[in-house]
């Protein structure tokens, strides 16, 4: 898990560099050029849909009870950046809620997350991305 988070890291960090040098902090016009620049679909401007399902995949078979501080603050950064599959991300919501309850940070950003991908109100008001 962990080099897919640095794969994912590394890329928005990169896309964060080019909206603040490039586009005047202008996220909107921002996903559309940096999809262009990358030769990508506007709904996966980082390229990591194949590496996501792969993660997808590889989660039906975690040990949860094995994981480690790190292995959570992973699986929730993964799964909070899977939109296309909501149905796995309202799985993962539900292992982190057993694991930390609903007041842990991570679970606060996953709901609402949750909530933007399915047009619903946020809850805790975390997504930046999601008009209420």
């Amino acid at each position: 898990m962990q080099s897919l988070v640095s794969k994912d890291q590394s890329e928005r960090q990169e896309y964060a560099n080019f909206v603040k040098t490039k586009m005047n902090g202008d996220y909107d016009a921002a996903a559309k050029k940096y999809a262009e620049l990358k030769n990508r679909s506007e709904d996966d401007i980082f390229g990591e849909r194949e590496r996501l399902k792969s993660f997808i995949k590889q989660a039906q078979t975690f040990d949860f009870n094995e994981f480690t501080d790190s292995d959570w603050e992973n699986f929730w950064l993964l799964a909070q950046h899977a939109d296309f599959d909501v149905g796995f991300q309202k799985s993962a919501l539900e292992k982190i809620k057993n694991q930390f309850g609903t007041n842990s940070q991570n679970y606060k950003y996953l709901h609402d997350r949750i909530t933007c991908n399915t047009n619903s109100t946020q809850k805790y008001g975390t997504q930046d991305i999601c008009g209420d």
